[in-house]
C-alpha cells in the first residue's frame, strides 16, 4: 500500500534506516527515493538526507540519488542547508571522478542562489559547517 505523504513515523524510520551503518546501500538508496516521496519539507527526513550524503562510505551514486531527492522535498525555509550539505562536493576532485554528483549539486546550489540576494547567498556559503 501507499505510505501516506508526510507519515512522522514512516519519514523517522526511513532516515533511521538511512543511518544505520549495517543497512547496504540499495536499501538506503530506496529509502532515499521513498522519504522523495513522502518528505516534502520534512526537517528530519532533509538531515537524514544530508547525512547520507556527507557520509565518507556512501556510494557516489546514492549521494548523488540523496542530493536529487534533496532538491525535491526541500521548501524554501530549509534552503540554508544545500550550501552546508553540497558544498564539498563543488570540487575539482568531485568533478572528475563523479561529474553526475557535481552537476546535481551545482544544479540544485545554482536555484537556491537565485532565491536570494548575493550579500545572503555569500553569508550563508561562507559560513562554518
Amino acid at each position: 500500500g501507499e505510505i501516506g505523504v508526510g507519515n512522522e513515523n514512516a519519514i523517522n524510520g526511513l532516515v533511521d534506516l538511512i543511518r544505520h551503518p549495517d543497512v547496504d546501500g540499495d536499501s538506503k538508496y530506496k529509502a532515499a527515493q521513498t522519504l522523495g516521496e513522502i518528505g516534502v519539507g520534512n526537517e528530519n527526513a532533509i538531515n537524514g538526507l544530508v547525512d547520507l550524503i556527507r557520509h565518507p562510505d556512501v556510494d557516489g551514486d546514492t549521494k548523488y540519488y540523496a542530493a536529487q531527492t534533496l532538491g525535491k522535498i526541500v521548501k524554501d525555509e530549509h534552503m540554508w542547508i544545500f550550501p552546508i550539505a553540497l558544498k564539498p562536493y563543488l570540487s575539482v576532485q568531485t568533478s572528475s571522478n563523479n561529474s553526475d554528483l557535481f552537476n546535481q549539486c551545482y544544479k540544485i546550489i545554482w536555484k537556491f542562489a537565485q532565491s536570494m540576494t548575493y550579500p545572503e547567498f555569500y553569508k550563508i556559503w561562507n559560513q562554518n559547517t
